[in-house]
């Protein structure tokens, strides 16, 4: 076991914090380096080279300098792992690959064919060999896989508890399945508008905002709260679950033909029956922004977010135009209302939602492993 302030403790932290850094800021140069991580320039120049030959870094051209020869620039090595989003609809099974800078290697879909848990590993293998055909990398070489699915996922197993759409994953060690059919993957499993809120924070309509609640409306009705950076799951992975927030009838008549045990206290009507496709046919703009307000109002009043973010069906159907009309609904709010914008990202925010989450944990490994990660790919290979 290694002890706290051994050489090689201390070897590991210095180059973690060297890679940390190239995945922060981009490639630098060894002074660069030296200026943020307090590394001496012998030290810096001995540690860049194990570095590079373990496969972590590489030489990425040189930068020209005010005084004396160019300097050499470097940067993490994006082949040092591959990750991979995966994300599971009732309908269709979509997956992507992609190097540490988020470069798309490949991708692929199919039918969702599974009926029983013992076809999901495999199909989610072939999935992925599917997407690299062609390519000079191959399914043993990802690293970091992150499962989209739709429904209550228990944060701690990564099991999925409750799915009206995916009875055959219900109850299933999907983390286990896949991490036996691929050996030396590391598996995630995530909510669906989860991810599509990450990749919004990422990429989209989120990116500037230190807290941010997404409304999901498309083939359910959900949430998903950002503070920060960190997905707010809840103690039972039920957080954003906001089909079941009561909220008034307006003209639609309460349906019972549920298997709800019991009826709506109030008179209400559940927000997924307001909000849902039939209930929305045939209403124009204004009618389905005010449904809309009711669900944005809630997550304001208890959240109090800086932004909320529409996104699904409605949001590319009527864009701008119903993130304006919603965010004028909010004008009875007693404090300031949140920021209200419509997704920008579409059907691809959620797989590139889970492909960030791999992205981190893969980059996370190499930092904290140093020279001593498990590298996948050649420096050749670039």
């Amino acid at each position: 076991m290694m002890k706290s302030g051994t050489p090689r403790v201390l070897r590991t932290l210095n180059e973690g914090a060297v890679l940390d850094a190239l995945f922060r800021h981009g490639p630098m140069t060894r002074p660069e380096l030296e200026h943020i991580t307090g590394l001496s320039k012998p030290a810096a120049a001995r540690l860049l080279l194990r570095v590079e030959e373990a496969g972590v870094v590489v030489r990425d051209g040189e930068r020209a300098s005010r005084s004396g020869p160019p300097a050499q620039v470097w940067r993490a090595n994006p082949r040092a792992a591959l990750v991979a989003g995966i994300t599971v609809t009732a309908e269709r099974i979509a997956a992507e690959v992609c190097d540490l800078e988020g470069t798309l290697l490949g991708e692929a879909s199919a039918d969702n064919s599974v009926t029983d848990a013992a076809q999901i590993a495999p199909a989610l293998r072939g999935l992925l060999t599917q997407a690299l055909a062609g390519t000079d990398a191959d399914v043993a070489q990802v690293r970091d896989v992150t499962l989209g699915v739709p429904g209550v996922i228990d944060p701690i197993p990564g099991v999925l508890r409750h799915s009206g759409r995916l009875p055959a994953w219900v109850g299933v060690d999907v983390i286990g399945l896949i991490s036996a059919e691929l050996p030396g993957t590391t598996v995630y499993t995530a909510n669906d508008v989860g991810l599509v809120l990450i990749a919004e924070a990422e990429f989209g309509a989120a990116r500037d905002a230190a807290s941010v609640v997404l409304v999901w409306v498309g083939s359910g009705i959900k949430a998903a709260f950002l503070r920060d950076g960190e997905l707010m799951l809840g103690p039972h992975g039920s957080a954003g679950e906001i089909g079941s927030v009561i909220v008034p009838a307006f003209d639609t008549v309460p349906d019972r033909s549920t298997e709800r045990t019991r009826a709506v206290p109030g008179g209400g009507v559940l927000l997924e029956q307001l909000l849902q496709p039939s209930a929305l046919q045939g209403l124009e703009l204004p009618a389905i922004a005010d449904r809309l307000a009711v669900a944005a109002s809630s997550a304001a009043a208890l959240l109090d977010p800086e932004r909320v973010v529409i996104a699904g069906s409605l949001s590319d159907a009527y864009g701008t135009a119903l993130a304006e009309a919603v965010q004028e609904r909010l004008g009875f709010l007693p404090h300031d209302r949140p920021d209200v914008r419509c997704g920008e990202l579409g059907a691809r925010a959620q797989v590139r939602g889970a492909v960030c989450l791999s992205q981190r944990s893969a980059r996370a490994r190499l930092v904290g492993a140093g020279s001593l990660a498990d590298v996948v790919l050649p420096v050749s290979a670039l």
